[in-house]
């Protein structure tokens, strides 16, 4: 169970609104300066073993039951508040501080403990896996022979120790006409093999220049076609949906935003992005606050555009983990996190990131048949999002680099 200090009885009620009905009980002591607690029974069994979601013989009604399981999953964990009297950190608490607004965050082998009182380790995992697996882009691959052929030309570079506008020609040669996906995949080795320098900068990399020399070439063409009025940019322009949630924290502005352009106008988000150079990979407190940033945003998205799903991002350095967060769940949020690729640093690094290529075209695949090709018709129960007052109240101000990270890469 969780507690949560500054909660009146009546925004607890405004919280769970909805989602009684799964069993849950909400308990109010009688000291009106005591918390409120919201209590759960913890889950035993795991309905997300691989055998059993895997199997093609799998009925609806049992697709219909799991889907059941896991709103309630999620329901646990958003009905929670700490049982003890201390303060969430960002280092430490992103997952506590996105449930309070109904956001289940799901990364690989990096779940809070205190996630794990009411939902073992293994299901955690296994829930991932279910979701990857109902979004359809668990087994996307890339084209071995491709990647083969795409390694083969940028080491043939190095070799040389110079690129030349014929080894961009022979990237462009490998494009196939009748898969976009793929194509987009290929337009990120070649503009990183036209922007990439031989070996790593020993100076600092501050933001903008990671910004505009390295992640713009590795991401952008995963994220944008503006044949198809989707817009990738980097903006400082607060937009509808933070002014909409009255929390600052979002309107501290995102680094990067994808949006559907209609005319001359910018519409629909349909993804964010955030960027730390490395000189602040291990500010945790800073990276937190990004992550949950991204989360809130990608809520706010969902229930502003009736959306079903929005992409973001979180490079940290040189690593990307991008994010997927699901509004379909009728009253909770998945934000499962598709994948963490190492970007490349200098042309040397080039092939580390030709061979993650499976990772890209995971991404690309989920933004474009998941964020853009969709009706925004979603019917799904609106869940509120923490106000500002509400997030400063539980929030240690406080940095502190020692604290554990649950949520981080190692090497952040």
């Amino acid at each position: 169970m969780l507690y949560c200090e500054p909660y009146s009885k009546a925004r607890a009620i405004e919280l769970i609104n909805g989602i009684e009905k799964i069993g849950l009980d909400v308990c109010y002591r009688d000291d009106p300066t005591m918390p409120i607690v919201l209590c759960a029974k913890s889950i035993d069994q795991n309905p997300y073993k691989s055998k059993r979601y895997h199997n093609k013989s799998t009925t609806n009604e049992n697709k219909q039951a799991e889907v059941e399981i896991q709103h309630k999953i999620g329901n646990h964990y958003v009905k929670t508040i700490i049982d003890e009297p201390r303060l969430l950190t960002y280092e430490s608490h992103d997952q506590h501080v996105l449930a309070l607004s109904s956001i289940l965050l799901l990364k690989p082998s990096r779940t809070n403990s205190d996630l794990h009182q009411f939902i073992g380790r293994e299901i955690c995992e296994d829930l991932i896996d279910y979701l990857l697996e109902e979004y359809g882009i668990r087994s996307c691959e890339f084209d071995q022979y491709t990647r083969l052929d795409a390694e083969k030309i940028v080491k043939n570079c190095i070799r040389k120790k110079i690129t030349e506008f014929q080894d961009s020609q022979k990237l462009m040669a490998l494009m196939v006409a009748s898969n976009n996906v793929h194509n987009r995949i290929l337009f990120c080795f070649r503009n990183l093999l036209e922007q990439l320098p031989l070996e790593p900068i020993s100076q600092k990399v501050d933001e903008l220049e990671l910004i505009t020399r390295y992640t713009t070439a590795a991401i952008n063409p995963l994220l944008e076609n503006l044949m198809k009025h989707v817009m990738f940019r980097w903006t400082s322009v607060a937009n509808d949906e933070c002014k909409s949630s009255e929390i600052s924290l979002l309107l501290a502005r995102p680094d990067s935003t994808i949006s559907m352009v209609i005319g001359t106008e910018i519409g629909q988000t349909v993804g964010y992005g955030e960027v730390k150079p490395a000189s602040q990979a291990l500010n945790h407190k800073l990276v937190g606050k990004d992550l949950v940033r991204l989360a809130l945003l990608s809520k706010n998205a969902i229930d502003m555009y009736h959306s079903k799903f929005v992409l973001s991002f979180l490079v940290v350095g040189h690593h990307a983990t991008f994010y997927l967060t699901d509004g379909t769940r009728n009253g909770f949020y998945p934000m499962v996190e598709i994948a963490h690729i190492q970007l490349p640093m200098s042309l040397k690094e080039l092939p580390l990131f030709i061979a993650q290529a499976d990772q890209l075209i995971i991404v690309s695949s989920a933004f474009w048949s998941l964020c853009v090709d969709q009706k925004t018709d979603q019917q799904s129960s609106l869940m509120p999002t923490l106000s500002d007052n509400e997030i400063a109240t539980i929030m240690d101000i406080h940095t502190n680099r020692k604290r554990k990270a649950s949520a981080s890469h190692h090497n952040h």
